[in-house]
């Protein structure tokens, strides 16, 4: 089952979340988000790796497992 989180500027989902969405979709996460004014993404992440790299997003950002 996919999951997608739709996180406003400065909301981002904690570690209990990421983790629950995780096993809900091993598969691996996606996050997009704007920089610069291009969307830009990356894929194929882990959990330790989602958490670090939104951690540093500012602005909306989807995450999506799938």
């Amino acid at each position: 089952m996919c999951v997608i989180l739709v996180c406003p500027e400065n909301i981002r989902p904690d570690s209990a979340t990421i983790a629950a969405c995780h096993r809900a979709n091993p598969h691996g996460a996606g996050v997009a988000w704007r920089e610069d004014g291009e969307v830009r993404w990356s894929k194929g992440l882990e959990p330790d790796e989602l958490e670090s790299l939104i951690s540093g997003l500012t602005g909306e950002i989807v995450i999506h497992y799938c």
